[in-house]
C-alpha cells in the first residue's frame, strides 16, 4: 500500500501488510506500528494545522543500521527522526513505534530518553544561532493496560514520563508533541 505524509521528506511511504507481496524499496517498506503512527501523526498535524504556521515539521525514515544510531543505547536506530524547526530553537526528537512486551523499562532503548540530554549539553556548545532540543520516545503498538501490566504500573503517567506513549491512546501524538515543547 502507498500512501503520502506531506510532512515526510520521502514520498510515497510504503507499507506491506504480513502475508502479502515481498518487494524491495529504499528506505525500507512500513510495518504496521511505523504506519499507524504516521497516520497518527498526519491526523494530528491536519487538526492542528493554525498552530503550526510558525514552524516547519519534517518526519525522516532512519535507515536501519546505516542511519542514526547510538551506541550507548545499545546501538539503537530508531525509526524516524522528527525535525521540528521554530525561529529560535531546532526540535529533533527519534522515534521508534514498537511492540514492548518483551522489552522491560531497564532496556537501553527506554532508558536512552535521558541519555540523549547529555547529548544535548555537549551539542549546546557548538549549536549556533539556534538553541537545539533533544528527545527520544518510544511509540508502543502494545495496548497501555497491556504494558502497565507487563511492567507493573498502575498508571499512563509512568510510563509516559519515560517517553513510552502506547498507539492506542489517542492524544498520544498530543502528548508526544507537548513534551517536545517542554
Amino acid at each position: 500500500m502507498l500512501f503520502d505524509f506531506r510532512h515526510h521528506l520521502y514520498a510515497p511511504l510504503v507499507c506491506v501488510k504480513k502475508n502479502n507481496l515481498k518487494i524491495q524499496v529504499s528506505p525500507v517498506q512500513l510495518n504496521e506500528d511505523e504506519k499507524t503512527f504516521v497516520d497518527l501523526l498526519d491526523c494530528y498535524m491536519k487538526n492542528h494545522d493554525a498552530e503550526w504556521k510558525d514552524k516547519s515539521l519534517f518526519l525522516l525514515r532512519n535507515k536501519s543500521k546505516v542511519g542514526m544510531g547510538f551506541f550507548e543505547a545499545g546501538n539503537f536506530y530508531p525509526d524516524y527522526i522528527l525535525w521540528i524547526d521554530t525561529d529560535d530553537k531546532q526540535y529533533i526528537s527519534f522515534i521508534d513505534p514498537k511492540g514492548l512486551m518483551h522489552i522491560m523499562p531497564e532496556n537501553p532503548k527506554i532508558k536512552f530518553y535521558k541519555k540523549i540530554k547529555d547529548l544535548e549539553v555537549r551539542l549546546a556548545p557548538s549549536a549556533g544561532d539556534k538553541q537545539i532540543v533533544l528527545n527520544s520516545f518510544i511509540m508502543s503498538s502494545t495496548r497501555g493496560a497491556n504494558l502497565r501490566e507487563w511492567w507493573g504500573m498502575k498508571k499512563p503517567s509512568e510510563h509516559e514520563a519515560m517517553n513510552v506513549y502506547t498507539l492506542d491512546d489517542a492524544k498520544c501524538i498530543e502528548k508526544m508533541i507537548q513534551k517536545i515543547f517542554l
